[in-house]
């Protein structure tokens, strides 16, 4: 959460010892590329949001007690910047969530759990979900929304699979897989 009030910048404008104008001009243009990285990043946005407001809460207070104008001057732009980026992070979620609200989905998972998990975690080894880069939790919550249903503990129903005892312990991928060719087969005989 102090990813940004740890930068060179909040340490001038909290210590100024002293830093020449360009200094602060310079420390100013590294913190707003990171405000714009953050924006930017994969991260969920809810981190987002609380790194933005948290920043944005620590410098209201320090420009509260600031009086060198220079300083308070790049205070006062460092907010507007956080503003823009919390606005904007707003704007794109309440736009994905009005046109993607999957809470009214139709669709329904009617198999067992331990199935969907065992695909999930097929998915993300293979990395076909943000190239691999994924956060568990955050995707099983998702798909869990996505299919109507609650996906709980799903780490120790992975283990479960990982304790199976037979020839392969993926049943359920396998299952997919022969259902697919043999209806793939019947599609080339007729």
């Amino acid at each position: 959460m102090k990813r940004l009030t740890s930068t060179l910048f909040f340490t001038i404008i909290t210590q100024r010892y002293g830093c020449k104008l360009n200094d602060i001009r310079e420390a100013f243009e590294e913190y707003a590329e990171l405000v714009v990285a953050v924006g930017d990043s994969r991260e969920g946005f809810k981190n987002k949001y609380r790194i933005l407001k948290y920043t944005k809460i620590s410098l209201l207070a320090l420009s509260e007690m600031e009086d060198d104008p220079t300083v308070l001057s790049y205070s006062v732009q460092a907010i507007a910047l956080l503003d823009i980026e919390i606005e904007l992070l707003q704007l794109i979620d309440s736009s994905y969530c009005a046109n993607n609200d999957i809470s009214k989905g139709n669709f329904t998972w009617t198999g067992k759990i331990v199935d969907l998990v065992e695909v999930i975690y097929a998915l993300c080894e293979y990395g076909s979900i943000n190239g691999g880069d994924v956060k568990l939790k955050e995707l099983f919550e998702y798909i869990g929304l996505m299919f109507n249903i609650e996906i709980k503990d799903f780490s120790s129903l992975y283990s479960s699979i990982k304790h199976r005892k037979a020839d392969s312990r993926t049943y359920f991928l396998e299952r997919l897989s022969k259902q697919l060719n043999q209806r793939l087969d019947r599609e080339d005989e007729s």
